[in-house]
């Protein structure tokens, strides 16, 4: 789980708690053709942090290239990281995801301060900003409030083809996830 929930921050600027409560019926194809992530509250299933976080946030095609919607769609119907335990006191899924997540940084040798689970988030939101990307784009992207003026004369959100295109400018130079490649796996399998 930790694999993919470090991608999907990085290439969503999705929170931990949204990923980490994410159901197989969640990750779907729009009417579109684009693979999404439908990020919403049903019943006690999710519960999400404000009104702006329900959204759908487009699949970054290098997270399909590294074999997520394989990987989603082997899964039974239900969570989409099953192995996540509810932890701490409120029960939250991700309460051991931070832990993993400082402890595999620093057995890689990233010991910068202040370097938290979040720090992933923020960079999804700051490769938008370096692509020109507008302020309420990105929120909208982020499932922030995109101010008054947007919201009371501008309420619907970005149709799903321009969010793709927005999503796509999500890009990391020196990150090089050739290794994690389906189109690899299938080549060398051969």
């Amino acid at each position: 789980a930790l694999r993919w929930l470090l991608l999907l921050a990085l290439f969503t600027g999705m929170r931990q708690g949204e990923l980490c409560q994410l159901q197989t019926t969640d990750v779907e194809q729009d009417e579109s053709g684009v693979w999404v992530f439908r990020v919403r509250a049903e019943a006690d299933a999710q519960h999400l942090k404000t009104e702006a976080a329900e959204r759908t946030v487009p699949l970054h095609s290098d997270l399909i290239r590294c074999g997520f919607l394989e990987y989603v769609q082997r899964l039974p119907k239900g969570r989409v990281f099953p192995g996540l335990k509810p932890g701490g006191p409120d029960g939250k899924l991700n309460t051991y995801l931070s832990k993993a997540f400082t402890a595999y940084r620093r057995s890689v040798g990233v010991t910068r301060p202040r370097l938290v689970y979040h720090s992933l988030r923020k960079n999804a939101a700051q490769a938008l900003k370096n692509a020109g990307v507008s302020a309420n784009q990105i929120a909208e992207l982020i499932g922030h409030a995109r101010g008054f003026t947007i919201e009371t004369y501008a309420p619907h959100g970005l149709p799903v083809l321009a969010l793709q295109e927005l999503v796509e400018k999500i890009s990391y130079p020196r990150l090089d996830l050739s290794h994690l490649s389906v189109d690899r796996e299938q080549r060398s399998a051969e």
